[in-house]
C-alpha cells in the first residue's frame, strides 16, 4: 500500500509538470551536486561510530515548486564503506492564501544489506506541512508518516525559520532555523536490533540440532510518541545562475532516552519456548545523551 501511495504522489507531481498548457511552460532547472556529511544524524540519534557520507545528487526543480531529487549515500569509512543507501525524494509546494503556503513530500529509501543507518528500518516517508509568514519569522508545522517494515510511525515537526537574502545580486542566503522533532519509535526498534546484532557479530539467531534455535530480540520498551530532539541550524547558500555552494551546520539536542530491552529466547526441538535471559540493553550513549554537532558541505552546478 505504501508503495502505491508514493507512486501516486509522483504521478501527481509529473502531471503538474507535463500537464500545463504549452503557452504557460515555465523554466526547469537541473542541479548536479556533491556533498560531504561528516556524521549522519536523525532526530538527534546517530550510530555509536561516526558515519560520514559522500553524497552525489541529481535534482530537478520546476517553477520553484516541484522538486524531484535523488541522493546516493556512500559511506566513507569502516568495513562497510561504499554505497550504503539511495534516497529518492519528490515534493510540491504551493501558496494557499497570502502568507500561508503548504507542501507535500514523499521519500523512498533503498538500502544495501549491511547498512547500519539510523533510518535503515524506514522504507518510505509521506508527509505534508503548513507554513505561515509572520514577517519576523515563518512558522512551519510538518506531519510525516514513516513506513517501517511492519508498522507506521508518525513524526511531528514544528519549527520556525527566517530567510535572509543579501549581496549585491542577492546571491547569498542565510536560513537560521529552530525545529523540534516528535515521533513514535518503531523505526528505532529496527536500528537497535541491527546495532545489537553487529556488537555480537551475528544475526541474532543461532541453530543447534541438539539445543534448538536461540534468538536474540531487541525491542523498544515504550513505542509511544516522544519528544526526540531540538535542532538549531544555520544553512548558508551562495548561488549564481550556473553554480552554488551550501554549508549546513546543525546542532541537535537529543531528549528522552529511548530504552531498549533484549530477550534471548530458545526454541527447543520439542517445540517448547524458553526465555534464557532478559536484560536492559539501552546503549550507554542513549542513557547519557549529549548534544551532537554535524555539518554538510555541498557544491552544485545548474543547467
Amino acid at each position: 500500500m505504501k508503495n502505491y501511495i508514493l507512486l501516486f504522489l509522483l504521478l501527481i507531481s509529473f502531471g503538474k509538470l507535463f500537464g500545463q498548457n504549452a503557452q504557460h511552460q515555465r523554466p526547469i532547472v537541473f542541479k548536479v551536486g556533491v556533498s560531504y556529511l561528516d556524521n549522519y544524524v536523525y532526530n538527534g540519534r546517530s550510530d555509536s561510530l561516526k558515519t560520514p557520507y559522500f553524497i552525489p545528487s541529481v535534482t530537478m526543480v520546476y517553477d520553484s515548486s516541484l522538486t524531484i531529487n535523488g541522493n546516493f549515500y556512500y559511506l566513507t569509512q569502516g568495513v562497510d564503506a561504499g554505497l550504503d543507501f539511495v534516497e529518492l525524494n519528490a515534493s510540491y509546494e504551493f501558496d494557499i492564501i497570502k502568507k500561508l503556503s503548504a507542501g507535500i513530500y514523499g521519500t523512498k529509501y533503498f538500502y544495501n544489506g549491511s547498512s547500519n543507518a539510523v533510518t535503515g528500518n524506514i522504507n518510505a516517508i509521506l508527509g505534508a506541512n503548513l507554513d505561515y509568514d509572520f514577517n519576523l519569522f515563518e512558522l512551519n508545522i510538518g506531519t510525516y508518516f514513516l513506513f517501517t517494515n511492519n508498522h507506521t510511525d508518525i513524526n511531528f515537526r514544528p519549527g520556525i525559520d527566517r530567510t535572509i537574502v543579501f549581496g549585491a545580486k542577492k546571491e547569498w542566503k542565510l536560513l537560521p532555523s529552530f525545529y523540534v522533532n516528535f515521533s513514535t519509535l518503531n523505526f528505532y526498534e529496527g536500528f537497535s536490533t541491527r546495532t545489537a546484532s553487529r556488537r555480537t557479530n551475528n544475526s541474532g539467531k543461532v541453530t543447534n540440532p541438539n539445543f534448538g534455535t536461540t534468538e536474540r530480540i531487541t525491542s523498544v520498551t515504550d513505542l509511544r510518541m516522544k519528544l526526540l530532539d531540538y535542532e538549531l541550524s544555520l544553512p548558508l547558500t551562495y548561488e549564481t545562475n550556473k553554480w552554488g555552494i551550501l554549508i549546513e551546520p546543525t546542532l541537535a539536542f537529543p531528549q528522552n532516552t529511548i530504552h531498549t530491552n533484549t530477550q534471548t529466547i530458545r526454541l527447543l526441538p520439542t517445540g517448547t519456548t524458553q526465555i534464557v535471559s532478559n536484560r536492559d540493553s539501552t546503549p550507554y550513549s542513549e542513557k547519557n545523551l549529549n548534544s551532537i554537532f554535524y555539518t554538510q558541505f555541498t557544491v552544485f552546478l545548474k543547467f
